[in-house]
């Protein structure tokens, strides 16, 4: 049984390419495999192990760092560690946003999981998904604005014109937002509140962490569909189980070593892998 861990945290941090080395050195004695990434805006990282024990000792480590200090984690297990090394970078943004114009505003009011469906319940709440459409195809919240973008960065533009096309007013929407961990919607909750919306909310944690909530409490879900993940699993069900995806070219099911030849961006079988980048 393999334990994931995924957290972030957006802080400035000056030395970032100092803390590389440090980090890569702790990450491998300990024998993690995952991706840490580093930038001047903060840390990104989703590593595994299959001792609990390990994971603890990571923890130490990285907070000793003054800023990383608080840094919390999600928790989900696997029966495979699906990540094949241990990836420690140094990134322009953890996040590729490349908007930084408006956002100087405040990031969205969390929303914790046992608060979610009642907020998205509410008529008057415009639900919004900020993630990619390869992720949203598997699954999403009913009812939500999907903005049908192949990378983040182009969710500004989207954004601007949905804005003029819905006439929403920004003054008087309630807007919630989510996606998979937490740290796009820091991102686009800034942006929204910058470009003049009063009333912005976001998923604390993000879908995983709702559906780990829902899981532990035993309670239903309004998730419908399966929830992309950027690892070997590929896909998660609403029980935070591994689920098998189907290639969006040919139909057929997407194995494990297709997962390691995958184009970012699309979910498809090796050979039409092949077949797109020839």
């Amino acid at each position: 049984m393999a334990v994931l861990v995924t957290f972030y945290k957006l802080v400035f941090l000056e030395d970032h390419e100092y803390m590389q080395k440090d980090i890569l050195e702790w990450c491998l004695s300990l024998g993690l495999k995952g991706t840490i990434l580093l930038s001047e805006e903060g840390i990104n990282a989703t590593v595994a192990s299959d001792s609990m024990e390990i994971i603890d000792a990571f923890f130490k480590l990285l907070r000793t760092e003054e800023l990383f200090s608080d840094v919390c984690y999600q928790v989900t297990c696997a029966d495979f560690v699906p990540f094949r090394k241990m990836k420690v970078r140094l990134k322009r943004e953890v996040v590729s946003f490349e908007y930084q114009d408006h956002c100087s505003g405040c990031v969205g009011k969390y929303v914790d999981p046992c608060d979610w469906d009642d907020l998205i319940s509410r008529e008057e709440t415009v639900l919004l998904d900020v993630r990619n459409s390869y992720e949203t195809n598997l699954g999403t919240f009913e009812g939500a604005v999907i903005p049908g973008i192949n990378y983040f960065r182009e969710y500004p533009k989207w954004t601007q014109g949905w804005v003029l096309r819905s006439g929403i007013d920004a003054s008087t929407a309630s807007v919630a937002m989510f996606c998979t961990g937490g740290i796009r919607c820091e991102k686009s909750s800034k942006y929204f509140s910058g470009i003049g919306f009063k009333n912005v909310y976001h998923l604390k944690g993000g879908i995983i962490n709702y559906l780990l909530y829902k899981k532990k409490m035993g309670d239903s879900h309004l998730w419908k569909g399966n929830c992309f993940v950027f690892d070997d699993r590929v896909a998660l069900d609403g029980q935070l189980k591994v689920v098998d995806v189907k290639c969006d070219e040919c139909g057929i099911d997407i194995g494990r070593d297709d997962v390691r030849t995958m184009t970012r961006g699309y979910v498809t079988c090796t050979p039409c892998t092949n077949m797109r980048e020839q």
